[in-house]
């Protein structure tokens, strides 16, 4: 598992990181990162979830989405109860 591994780091840094952590992929076990950037997420990525929620009250994990959908998913990820009007 690994939390924001491009923060802080430049752009070679960054695809250096991604390859590192793509490489520990097998058919045996899953890598987990958690990354706000999308450009990272796009190339570090087969799966996406988007996670939602209130500090204190309730969190929500999405069903996993293709990069392609969740790319055009993660705008809208908001729960019912934060989406304004038009996003409805």
């Amino acid at each position: 598992m690994f939390d924001e591994p491009s923060s802080y780091l430049d752009v070679r840094q960054r695809l250096k990181a991604a390859e590192v952590i793509r490489s520990l992929l097998t058919p045996d076990n899953y890598v987990i990162a958690v990354e706000h950037d999308l450009s990272v997420l796009d190339y570090l990525s087969d799966f996406v979830c988007c996670l939602y929620g209130k500090p204190s009250m309730y969190g929500v994990v999405t069903m996993p989405y293709s990069v392609r959908e969740g790319d055009d998913t993660f705008p809208r990820c908001s729960g019912p109860a934060q989406r304004s009007p038009s996003q409805a």
